[in-house]
């Protein structure tokens, strides 16, 4: 099994496991180099043990976040963030001018405006992301979801309230309508 540990677990980027139920298949990681594989030396051979052989020690990020945090605490952020996204999903479905995309999958909630007075609502989305970004209402991800331009929350802070996302929706509303009004 693998598991990424940025972003759900607060961690940064590049941190990452391979977890085994054998160890014996820790052999399909090993690559023979004579200047990596001392088998005459007598310090640990850590090289074996990392598919990045020069990498820094990622693992103590985790560690650390699990002793100064504990797994109780970090349990009951993901639960939150996970019920935060479907309450902001709703949000967006109830909001007239929203269209969410997809179900959420763990903390992304994809949606688009849906401006009927927008003559392409694909440009209208693409640069609704663009404009909010540069005006610092907020960072927004963009994909593409059954053809249509989806912007993008990826919700991971566990002190955000829900009356923060209605704001945030509310001002990316207000942002839509100012971009299909000057056109």
């Amino acid at each position: 099994m693998s598991v990424d540990f940025h972003k759900l677990f607060y961690q940064t980027i590049s941190c990452g496991s391979l977890l085994l139920k054998d160890r014996a298949n820790f052999k399909y990681l090993l690559h023979h180099a004579d200047y990596l594989n001392r088998e005459h030396d007598e310090l640990p051979n850590l090289v074996d043990k990392s598919i990045a052989t020069t990498k820094r020690f990622d693992a103590l990020k985790v560690f650390m976040t699990m002793q100064n945090v504990g797994p109780d605490a970090l349990g009951e952020m993901y639960d939150h963030l996970m019920d935060q996204t479907q309450q902001v999903a709703k949000l967006v479905t109830a909001h007239p001018q929203f269209e969410l995309l997809a179900e959420p999958s763990l903390s992304t909630v994809l949606f688009r405006a849906v401006n009927s007075d927008a003559d392409d609502l694909e440009q209208l989305n693409k640069t609704i992301r663009i404009e909010a970004l540069t005006r610092g209402i907020a960072v927004l991800g963009e994909t593409v979801v059954n053809g249509h331009t989806a912007m993008k929350f990826t919700i991971l802070n566990p002190c955000l309230k829900l009356s923060d996302f209605e704001t945030l929706l509310n001002n990316i509303h207000q942002l839509a309508l100012e971009l299909t009004n000057s056109h």
